[in-house]
C-alpha cells in the first residue's frame, strides 16, 4: 500500500514540476490530434465507401464531330476492377430471311481494354482508338454497295447498322457487369438499355469480326480497303450457303 502511495505522490511531484509541458500537450498536441483523428476516420470511412458501392461512369468524347473518337472516362463512384472499355460498330445483313453480322472492335492505342483498374486506385482513364477519322455511315454505304453487288434483285435484302461503346468491369462483390453507351452530339456518353449483349441478339448464320489492332499504323483510306476484302468474302460464304 505504500508502495502505491509513493507512486501517487511522485505523479504528482512530476505535474507539478511539468507544467510547461502539461500546458504545451493541453495548447499544441490535443488541437493537432483533434483534426487528425476526425480526418483519419473520414478517411478510412470513404475509403470503406468506395470499396462497397458500385461505380459510377462518366463519358466525355474528344471533337466527336470531326471524327476523333476520343473519350475520357472517369468513374465517381466504387472501385472497379478489369475494366474494359472499347468502341464496337456493329452491322446485321440480312438476305432472304436469313441474317449474318459483321463486327469492327475499335480498341484503345494503349491497351486500355487489358488495365486492371484501381490497382494503382485509377479512376480516370483515356480511350484513344487506334482508328482515327471513323464514320459508321461510310461502313454502312460499303456494305451496301456489297450487298447489291453480289445479291442480285431476285433477293430480299437489308442492312442494319449500330455504333455504340461497351463498358465492362467487376465490382466489389467480383461481379461481371456490361454498360453499353451512344455519343450524343456534345460527344457525352449515354447510357443504352436498348443495346443487348450479342449472345441475346439475332441468330446469324455467322458472326464474323475485325480488330483495329491490325491496322494501328494505317490510315482510314487502307482500313476501308481492308474492311472491303473482308466483306466480299463474308457475303461471298453467306450466298454460298444460301444458295445450297
Amino acid at each position: 500500500m505504500r508502495d502505491g502511495n509513493k507512486i501517487f505522490q511522485n505523479f504528482l511531484k512530476f505535474l507539478n514540476n511539468n507544467n510547461s509541458l502539461i500546458n504545451f500537450l493541453a495548447v499544441i498536441i490535443i488541437p493537432i490530434l483533434a483534426i487528425i483523428i476526425p480526418t483519419y476516420i473520414s478517411n478510412h470511412e470513404y475509403t470503406l465507401q468506395k470499396e462497397t458501392t458500385s461505380p459510377i461512369f462518366f463519358l466525355q468524347g474528344d471533337n466527336f464531330k470531326k471524327g476523333k473518337s476520343n473519350i475520357k472516362i472517369i468513374n465517381k463512384g466504387g472501385l472497379v476492377t478489369y475494366f474494359e472499355f472499347v468502341r464496337i460498330t456493329y452491322v446485321v445483313v440480312t438476305v432472304n430471311n436469313k441474317s449474318i453480322s459483321l463486327e469492327i472492335d475499335h480498341n484503345d492505342q494503349a491497351g486500355l481494354s487489358e488495365m486492371n483498374a484501381n490497382i494503382d486506385s485509377t479512376r480516370k482513364w483515356d480511350y484513344i482508338p487506334t482508328l482515327q477519322n471513323f464514320y459508321p455511315s461510310e461502313i454502312y454505304n460499303i456494305v451496301l454497295d456489297k450487298v447489291k453487288m453480289v445479291f442480285p434483285t431476285k433477293y430480299s435484302t437489308s442492312v442494319d447498322i449500330e455504333d455504340y461503346y461497351k463498358l465492362s468491369y467487376y465490382d466489389y462483390e467480383n461481379e461481371y457487369h456490361e454498360l453499353y453507351y451512344r455519343l450524343n452530339e456534345e460527344g457525352v456518353g449515354e447510357y443504352d438499355k436498348t443495346i443487348k449483349p450479342k449472345d441475346e441478339r439475332k441468330n446469324c448464320f455467322s458472326n464474323a469480326y475485325m480488330s483495329t489492332d491490325s491496322v494501328i499504323d494505317e490510315d482510314i483510306i487502307s482500313f476501308y480497303s481492308h474492311f472491303q476484302n473482308f466483306v466480299d468474302r463474308e457475303l461471298l460464304q453467306f450466298r454460298w450457303r444460301l444458295d445450297e
